[in-house]
């Protein structure tokens, strides 16, 4: 039972999401009440501040018999305090945590800022069981759609083979279901570099292009010049 809490989306486009993954399931369809959706647009007011005792107070009645409770995002949904300061961060941190005691799993999603990292305070990930990054892929265009690397920061619980980073895609099949695709993220790179190193491109171009080291890229030209002998 979830309780997504949207701060930016319409609501109709909520919706249509939903929608798409709901009719893309295999199994039985989630009963009624199982997902709740709270967005300004379903508000007279402005949507409750997480940051603020009296804006948990207001989603309160909402928790009761909730398992998941999803806040996208953090900057719309937490407004009070700075950011970039810690102490603006132990509201909702004493929030999160009294939802861990009731045995409910909260999801924080949070923008990145220009360098690519998490914007504000990293106090944040102190008692987060795992970090997760999104990041575009190096050829990404916006054409595609929704397509991201994975990559988990901090985990507490996942083995180390679990916790290596994959690329997913949401695509559509011919019936026009919603469909993620996952792959290996070392064989999409791997892929990648045999395409600009059969581009008479360089290792250092290589490894800027794909985002790896110069040592890993060294090791894929390796790699794609053995294959190229064995042809």
């Amino acid at each position: 039972r979830v309780l997504f809490r949207s701060g930016e989306l319409p609501a109709s486009t909520l919706k249509d999401r939903v929608g798409l993954v709901i009719e893309a399931l295999n199994g039985p369809v989630p009963a009624a009440g199982a997902f709740r959706l709270l967005t300004p647009d379903f508000q007279d007011r402005p949507m409750p501040d997480l940051a603020t005792a009296a804006g948990q107070r207001l989603v309160e009645p909402l928790l009761a018999d909730v398992d998941l409770v999803v806040v996208d995002n953090l900057s719309a949904l937490c407004r009070t305090g700075n950011e970039n300061e810690g102490e603006g961060w132990a509201p909702i941190q004493e929030w999160t945590l009294g939802l861990r005691r009731r045995r409910k799993t909260v999801l924080l999603i949070h923008h990145a800022g220009k360098n690519k990292t998490q914007r504000g305070t990293s106090k944040r990930e102190d008692l987060l069981d795992t970090v997760i990054t999104l990041k575009h892929p190096a050829d990404y265009k916006p054409s595609e759609g929704l397509r991201s690397e994975v990559h988990f920061e901090k985990t507490r619980s996942l083995l180390s083979s679990q916790a290596k980073p994959f690329e997913v895609k949401l695509d559509v099949d011919r019936d026009g279901k919603a469909i993620w695709v996952c792959r290996d993220l070392e064989h999409v790179k791997a892929q990648q570099a045999e395409e600009l190193f059969a581009a008479k491109m360089s290792v250092r171009d290589v490894a800027d292009e794909l985002g790896i080291s110069k040592s890993t890229a060294q090791r894929l030209r390796a790699k794609w010049k053995e294959t190229q002998c064995k042809d």
